[in-house]
This record gives C-alpha cells, structure tokens and sequence, in this order.
C-alpha cells in the first residue's frame, strides 16, 4: 500500500489523539480505527494494528501512572477478586447459554 504524505500526516495526527485519550480514559480506538478505515485500510488490518496499539501501551499506561501514584492496588486486588467469583459463571451455566461460557470461562486454559 502506497499514501500520499498527507494521509499519513493525517493518520498520525489521528494516532496522537487517540493515544492520549486512551492514556487519559480509554476509548482511543474509537478515533483509530475510523482513521485507518477511511484511508482505505482493509478492516481486518485497521482492527489488527488497533489490538497491537492497545497491547503495547496498556503497559506503559499502568507502569506510567503506578509511579506516578494514581493507582490503588488494594482496590485494584479486590476488583479483580470480585471479577473472578464464580457467580457470574453458575448463572451463565444455568441460562444454558454455552457460547457465554466459553468467553467467559477461563480456567480452561491453565
């Protein structure tokens, strides 16, 4: 694929703001992906560059805040032991709703 230098200004402009949104609140994709879209990107490669974007600075988000103080990691050990109760999967289990299970079932995987 071949652009023209002001579709890739504009792509980086884009990618800027998406990234400090997402750095600030999340969402960022919301800007990115559309981008990418309307510079004629293939979806399946606009969805693809977006999920390696968020792999790669959602650490650096945690890494950048956690020093800077802004994280609460006692809430942040009960959030996460309240998101793996096994309520929300015995209620899945008993809608009979398999297909949600299987995303939502984790412990298949250790």
């Amino acid at each position: 694929m071949e652009f023209e230098i002001w579709v890739l200004a504009l792509l980086c402009c884009a990618y800027f703001a998406a990234g400090f949104i997402d750095s600030a609140t999340g969402g960022g994709g919301l800007i990115a992906v559309p981008s990418l879209l309307m510079a004629a990107i293939p979806p399946e490669l606009a969805l693809g560059t977006n999920k390696l974007v968020v792999a790669l600075s959602m650490p650096a988000f945690l890494i950048t805040y956690a020093r800077g103080g802004f994280v609460q990691w006692r809430l942040a050990a009960v959030g996460s032991l309240w998101g793996d109760r096994e309520d929300g999967n015995e209620e899945i289990r008993r809608s009979g709703r398999t297909d949600a299970l299987q995303i939502h079932d984790w412990r298949g995987l250790l």
